[in-house]
C-alpha cells in the first residue's frame, strides 16, 4: 500500500520534472530563437554590403541603395509561449535605439523552415524599401517586391542556401505580373526603345520606372479620396504596360547638345506613339529651356501624335552617398493610348 505522504512526493516529483522539462525547453527555445534571429540579421546585412560594395552591379545599386540597412528579427512561436524570448527581443530592440541604429522591425515565424524564414525576412525588406502602395495594385506591387528580392538572392547566391533561391524563384514565378516585370527590365525593350545611342542603353526598371513610381507615390501620400488614388493605380499600368509593348520611346538628357537629341527623336520617333524624357541633376532645366519646346513643336508638325497629353513626374530622389537629386521624367503621348486599353 502507498501511504498519503508517499502519493504527495510522487506528485510533487512530477510537478517538479514537468516545470523543470518546461523551463528547459523554454530556455532551449530562447537560445534558439535568438541565435536564428541574430544569424538572420547577420547574413542580411553581409549580403546586402556585399551587394552595395563588391558585386559590381551598376543602376541596380540605386534601388539596393534604399534597402535598410539594420533589420531586427523577432521568433514568434504560435504553438507555445515564448515570455522570454520576447523579453530578449525588447532588450535587443532597445539596445539597438539607444546606440542610434535605425532598423526595420520583421517577425517571422518559428513553425516555416529556416530557408522560408530568410526569404520572408528579404521580402520584407525590400518591401519596407520600395515606396508604392499608392500607385500600383496590389497584384503589380506584389510581382515588383518579390522581382527585387529574387534579384536580391540571386546576386548573392553564393552566400545563400540553394532552398532560399528556389524559394523566392518560385514565389516570383507564381506572381501574376511578372512578365510585364521581365520585359520591363529586359536588355531587348531598353534596345528597341531607347532613341539615344550606346552606350546610353541601361536599365529602365531600375533607371527610370521605379524612380518614377517612387516620385508619383510620393505626391500621392496625403491623398485621402480613396477613388482618386485608385484611379491613379490603375492609369500606372497602363501606362506601364504601354512602355512594355513598345509604343513610348524613352529619350535621355545628358551632355549632347540640344539639336543631336532632337536629331534622335527625329530619326525614329515614327516607330512610337509617345516619348518619355528623362532628366536628372541640372539637365532638367537644361530639357526645359532648351529642348522641351522644340519637342513639342516637332511632334506636332510632323503629326506625331494626334491628340498629345503631357505627364510629367518630377522631384527629388535620394541617391548614392543619400544626395538628394532632381529627377524629371516627362510623358507625352497619344491619349488614345490610355483610353483604348
Amino acid at each position: 500500500m502507498i501511504d498519503q505522504s508517499q502519493i504527495v512526493y510522487l506528485i510533487l516529483g512530477a510537478v517538479i520534472g514537468a516545470i523543470t522539462t518546461l523551463l528547459l525547453q523554454g530556455i532551449l527555445s530562447i537560445i534558439s530563437g535568438y541565435n536564428r534571429a541574430h544569424y538572420i540579421e547577420k547574413m542580411y546585412k553581409e549580403s546586402l554590403d556585399f551587394l552595395l560594395i563588391e558585386a559590381g552591379i551598376g543602376e541596380e545599386k540605386r534601388v539596393f541603395e534604399k534597402l535598410p540597412r539594420e533589420i531586427h528579427v523577432e521568433i514568434s512561436y504560435i504553438d507555445k509561449p515564448a515570455l522570454g524570448l520576447r523579453v530578449i527581443n525588447r532588450i535587443r530592440k532597445f539596445l539597438k535605439t539607444i546606440i542610434g541604429k535605425n532598423f526595420v522591425n520583421i517577425v517571422i515565424f518559428a513553425n516555416i523552415s529556416y530557408p522560408e524564414q530568410v526569404a520572408f525576412v528579404i521580402e520584407k525588406a525590400v518591401e519596407s524599401a520600395l515606396s508604392v502602395d499608392n500607385v500600383l495594385d496590389v497584384e503589380l506591387k506584389r510581382a515588383l517586391i518579390r522581382y527585387y528580392t529574387y534579384k536580391f538572392v540571386y546576386l548573392c547566391k553564393e552566400r545563400f542556401k540553394k532552398d532560399v533561391l528556389e524559394i523566392v524563384e518560385r514565389r516570383f514565378y507564381e506572381a501574376k505580373d511578372k512578365n510585364l516585370i521581365l520585359k520591363l527590365d529586359s536588355k531587348d525593350l531598353e534596345e528597341k526603345i531607347t532613341l539615344n545611342p550606346p552606350p546610353e542603353v541601361k536599365p529602365l526598371l531600375d533607371r527610370v520606372i521605379v524612380p518614377m513610381l517612387e516620385i508619383k507615390n510620393s505626391q500621392m501620400m496625403n491623398e485621402k479620396d480613396l477613388a482618386l488614388i485608385e484611379r491613379v493605380k490603375a492609369e500606372m499600368r497602363k501606362i506601364l504596360e504601354i512602355i512594355a509593348d513598345e509604343k513610348i520611346a524613352v529619350l535621355f538628357i545628358g551632355r549632347r547638345r540640344p539639336d543631336d537629341y532632337l536629331g534622335y527623336v527625329c530619326a525614329k520617333m515614327r516607330y512610337f506613339s509617345g516619348i518619355l524624357v528623362c532628366s536628372r541633376g541640372k539637365y532638367v532645366e537644361a530639357y526645359r529651356k532648351l529642348i522641351h519646346g522644340e519637342l513639342i513643336k516637332m511632334l506636332e508638325e510632323n503629326g506625331l501624335l494626334e491628340e498629345p497629353i503631357e505627364k510629367t513626374f518630377e522631384g527629388e530622389l535620394v541617391m548614392e552617398k543619400r544626395e538628394k537629386i532632381l529627377h524629371c521624367y516627362v510623358l507625352l503621348m497619344d491619349r488614345s493610348l490610355l483610353e483604348c486599353r
